[in-house]
């Protein structure tokens, strides 16, 4: 995991996590019901050596989702999930900006910053889509 994070391998992480998920989740669990229910799960399946990892993370504007930081980089993610009325871009959108209003991560230290969105999927029962903040169209 610190390899991905360390390589900005985003692509590689968001494979980590939909494996995670499902390999762990059974098809009619409930876990996908609820945002926060995806990412507890996602956070308790990262390796416990090598990595600093944190969940809601708190700062002067709010809690970041999941923050997972090795020797040279910092990740932050701020998963969003569809809904009814809540489309995966829309759902993409809201988490590029609250990453992006809410200084998630901002850190004083000499090390590289990373902020990611990553959009859930109810319906197909994996993340869909991830957005790095900085690479947005």
């Amino acid at each position: 995991m610190d390899i991905l994070v360390d390589s900005v391998d985003i692509a590689g992480i968001f494979d980590l996590f939909n494996a995670a998920l499902c390999k762990g989740v059974s098809s009619n669990a409930k876990v996908f019901d609820d945002e926060n229910t995806v990412w507890d799960f996602i956070y308790v399946q990262l390796p416990r050596s090598g990595i600093l990892k944190s969940r809601e993370k708190c700062n002067v504007h709010g809690y970041s989702d999941m923050e997972i930081q090795t020797r040279t980089a910092k990740l932050v993610i701020e998963f969003k999930r569809m809904r009814k009325g809540f489309s995966q871009k829309a759902a993409m959108k809201k988490a590029l900006d609250q990453l992006r209003t809410h200084d998630y991560g901002v850190i004083a230290k000499d090390i590289k910053l990373i902020q990611v969105g990553m959009v859930i999927s109810p319906a197909q029962k994996k993340l869909v889509e991830f957005q790095i903040l900085d690479e947005q169209a």
